[in-house]
């Protein structure tokens, strides 16, 4: 049962005050009129309330059930949206994409495509790094005149010698000028993914060689193989 709160005939003087101060409280519409009621029916009937008192109760009642309704619809909205965009992601697995990233997971010396915007014919320095810091391995390649260049890291050092599984970095970039100034260019690598990781607050990728990349950094999707 609703509880009015013991209104009496000494405290009925400020209606609109207290229905203002409910509004503002939280409630909904169907306690908001439930409070209306009891005020009407407690209140003094040596002093009633006015016409325009009640006029701007209604219409306060009538701006809290439309702001509900309001804020329902888009909490339905947001959870459509949410679904939609959950549906999308599972849709990818199976697919390759293009990520900005240039952490590379290397297992088992598996080969791991690196990409890369550089115009064609200049020459770039591909150098790759272990996870403490030191120059494994060191190649220069040509830009393309395709949109990406392609670098394929084969999991071996300068001396041809398997690197061990592990986390390393790339680094794209043109060669030392007369002053020694380099281009860095960002690092993508290609994968097929193979779950969505949703227990984070934004979804996480996994591809197929353990890595965890973000939707946000996703450049093109595209068909496996």
């Amino acid at each position: 049962m609703f509880d009015v709160g013991g209104i009496t005939t000494g405290n009925t003087g400020s209606n609109d005050a207290s229905l203002s101060s409910a509004i503002s409280g939280g409630l909904d519409g169907d306690a908001f009129l439930m409070l209306l009621v009891a005020e009407l029916q407690y209140q003094d009937p040596l002093n009633p309330v006015s016409n325009q008192e009640y006029i701007t109760q209604l219409t306060q009642l009538t701006s809290v059930d439309e702001l509900q309704s309001i804020r329902e619809l888009l909490e339905d909205q947001v959870a459509k949206e949410v679904s939609d965009y959950n549906a999308q992601l599972l849709s990818m697995i199976g697919q390759e994409v293009t990520v900005l990233d240039n952490e590379i997971e290397l297992q088992s010396g598996k080969d791991v495509e690196l990409r890369f915007q550089a115009p064609s014919g200049v020459e770039v320095e591909v150098t790759l790094y272990d996870a403490n810091g030191n120059v494994v391995r060191r190649e220069t390649v040509s830009g393309s005149s395709s949109t990406w260049t392609s670098y394929t890291f084969d999991g071996r050092n300068d001396s041809g010698v398997t690197l061990p599984d592990g986390q390393y970095y790339a680094r794209v970039s043109t060669l030392p000028d007369e002053s020694g100034n380099v281009i860095d260019y960002s690092v993508f690598q290609i994968g097929r993914v193979v779950g969505v990781d949703y227990t984070g607050s934004m979804p996480i990728l996994e591809l197929e060689n353990g890595q965890m990349v973000s939707v946000a950094n996703i450049a093109a999707v595209h068909e496996a193989g």
